[in-house]
């Protein structure tokens, strides 16, 4: 009978282990982190639009500096 005990010790050992294991990989992780900074605004704008074509002189036209900025 003693003879049998080692055996089946060592198998629950490792049957354990690899349980603990299993469970390790397959727990659902926290939520990822999340950078909350903002990146700079050049980034984000488009390159700014070229100045308009004088292709219609007759037409009077105004720049307003609100939208130019």
């Amino acid at each position: 009978m003693r003879g049998a005990q080692k055996p089946l010790c060592l198998l629950l050992v490792a049957t354990a282990s690899l349980a603990a294991l299993y469970l390790h990989l397959w727990a659902p992780k926290g939520p990822p982190s999340i950078d909350l900074r903002r990146p700079s605004p050049q980034h984000l704008l488009p390159p700014p639009l070229p100045p308009p074509a004088r292709s219609y002189p007759h037409v009077p036209f105004r720049l307003k500096e609100e939208v130019m900025e």
